[in-house]
């Protein structure tokens, strides 16, 4: 590939060149290192801006005045006759290719007119070849890189030895992988709880099924995965019953009229009774279904823990007002117009450091108790302690009132994001309660269900007791099938979610790695030669080295010395 070095300039008309009919003409080597020196105000600013405006058909400085000012207004020499600039570059290679001659002019209506002497076939191109963020570096450039953070200097480092498009990529992709993106951009989070809460609810459901099923056809092998055997046992059950043969037919149990079962085994006997009996076995079976569990308690230990850290972190950090102070200072210290990187804008305070990093560090910290937080409202949402709670509290032979629920108060606590530890500790003590309340109801109701069965005859409480099974096998069935698609299908985005998250992690770091690896190289290929001309720049100055070293798992780069 075919290098080219700056060989000549020619300068006319120029920003603060005026010299109609006598260009400035500068010649370069291209084995060395070129200096112009001359006093100040005579036009060095100058030719590095002829330069970059050729290139890149801009001035910096003049891009960066306010609207109003006019900045291109400057470009043209304000004293030429002609009111054009005109800068002429040659460019010399390095494969013994002819040289090539550029042309530019800013005319006097403002055009940028760009050709070449030589016969390039498309000079624009050519100059649009050298736009590299490397090719023109100024001093305010240069300097910046000097005083501005590790992670500036590692970014802007990057721009100066090419990299510039794979620092932009690793900062994309470190965003696109950081945990708290992913969550909040596909709702990884929210979908991952509403999967566990599914599934819990789905396994509950599952195990509702077979306990009626064991009931009504005696316990076997059965699997929810074989449905249809499942029902079909039931209905043969069922069917075996003389008096509930007629109602089922060749049907199926899911398409048995229970009320009209019920009114045909009232009318046999027991009327009332049979109900009440009905209703007391419902009770007992679902009431032995929420046996608050040790396993459940450790859960809600778990959720106070972690309250505890969040706790812990908001306490390390102070107020939400002080966090708000701290964005708006780092927004005034990292603007362009901030004249001290070292002077807080709000007390007005200077320290011996940039304050930019340590603003950053305390926002973090900020960042971290809000995560906490999230992840609290996330793990409540989806804690097994809390759903028993809820069932415990709305299950019908528990007989709670509803100004007596305390988990409509603490749902809606955790909507508003607004837990505190204190919550927790009142749930834990409740759980302890309604289980205490549990084993009581449950030991009445069996007993009652004991004694009317002893009433009834045994024939009729028999049948009483399959039908009401039957009729909870019946329920359970059409939620599960109507639960489980449903469940399937967040169940698999959430694992193309994953897979895309698990990618997406491992792409970045591989990136991350392959980009530092080669800005490592780039740094060791320039080092020695910069050292080296900084001792020619400053001899009988102090003997050190200038270093550049780029930090493991990061783009800081960090700019020290070394003794010769």
């Amino acid at each position: 590939m075919t290098r080219y070095f700056l060989g000549s300039l020619s300068i006319e008309g120029f920003r603060g060149i005026n010299n109609d009919g006598d260009p400035l003409v500068l010649k370069f080597k291209s084995d060395a290192v070129n200096s112009v020196h001359a006093p100040n105000g005579v036009g060095k600013s100058s030719i590095f801006e002829a330069v970059c405006f050729a290139i890149h058909g801009i001035v910096p400085r003049l891009k960066a005045l306010q609207e109003a000012e006019q900045g291109d207004s400057y470009i043209v020499n304000r004293f030429h006759p002609g009111q054009q600039a005109t800068v002429d570059l040659i460019f010399a290679s390095d494969d013994a290719s002819p040289d090539v001659a550029i042309k530019v002019v800013r005319a006097a209506n403002g055009a940028r007119l760009v050709t070449s002497p030589s016969g390039h076939a498309d000079p624009q191109q050519f100059l649009a070849s050298l736009q590299e963020d490397f090719v023109l570096v100024d001093y305010n450039r240069f300097a910046k890189l000097i005083d501005i953070s590790a992670l500036e200097r590692g970014r802007s480092f990057a721009s100066l030895v090419g990299l510039s498009r794979y620092s932009r990529l690793r900062q994309a992709l470190d965003g696109a992988k950081r945990t708290q993106n992913v969550n909040s951009d596909l709702g990884l989070s929210a979908l991952d709880a509403e999967v566990t809460t599914g599934a819990r609810a789905l396994s509950a459901i599952e195990r509702r099924v077979i306990a009626a099923h064991d009931e009504v056809a005696g316990a076997g092998s059965a699997a929810v995965d074989k449905l249809s055997d499942l029902k079909a046992a039931v209905t043969a059950a069922l069917s075996a019953i003389a008096l509930l043969k007629p109602l089922i037919g060749e049907a199926s149990v899911m398409d048995l009229d229970f009320e009209a079962a019920e009114l045909a085994i009232e009318k046999q006997e027991g009327g009332e009774a049979r109900k009440t009996l009905d209703t007391l076995t419902t009770s007992a079976t679902s009431l032995a279904g929420l046996e608050v569990t040790v396993e459940e308690l450790a859960d809600v230990d778990r959720l106070l823990e972690l309250a505890g850290r969040r706790d812990e972190a908001v306490r390390s950090v102070g107020a939400e007002a002080l966090h708000a102070l701290l964005r708006d200072a780092l927004a005034v210290v990292s603007g362009s117009d901030w004249h001290d990187p070292n002077q807080c804008p709000v007390c007005e305070a200077k320290g011996s450091d940039a304050l930019k990093p340590r603003l950053e560090g305390k926002i973090a910290k900020y960042d971290v108790a809000a995560q906490l937080g999230a992840e609290l409202i996330n793990d409540v949402a989806t804690a097994p302690g809390i759903a028993k709670l809820r069932k415990l509290e709305e299950a019908p032979a528990m007989a709670i009132a509803t100004g007596d629920r305390l988990h409509v108060a603490f749902d809606l606590a955790a909507k508003k994001g607004d837990l505190a530890t204190s919550d927790l500790e009142i749930i834990k003590a409740r759980l302890g309660v309604l289980e205490t309340q549990r084993g009581e109801t449950l030991a009445r109701v069996r007993g009652e269900a004991d004694a009317l069965q002893a009433r009834l005859p045994p024939s009729l409480v028999q049948v009483t007791r399959i039908l009401s099974f039957a009729k909870q096998f019946r329920d359970a069935v059409l939620e599960y099938e109507s639960g489980e698609p449903v469940l399937k299908v967040k169940q698999d985005k959430l694992k193309v979610l994953n897979r895309w998250k698990t990618f997406i992690t491992r792409a970045g770091q591989s990136f991350a790695d392959a980009e530092a690896e080669l800005a490592n190289e780039r740094i060791g290929e320039i080092q020695t030669a910069c050292q080296d001309l900084f001792g020619r720049f400053v001899r009988g100055g102090p003997d050190v080295k200038p270093t550049l070293s780029r930090a493991q798992n990061s783009e800081n780069v960090d700019l020290g010395s070394v003794p010769k």
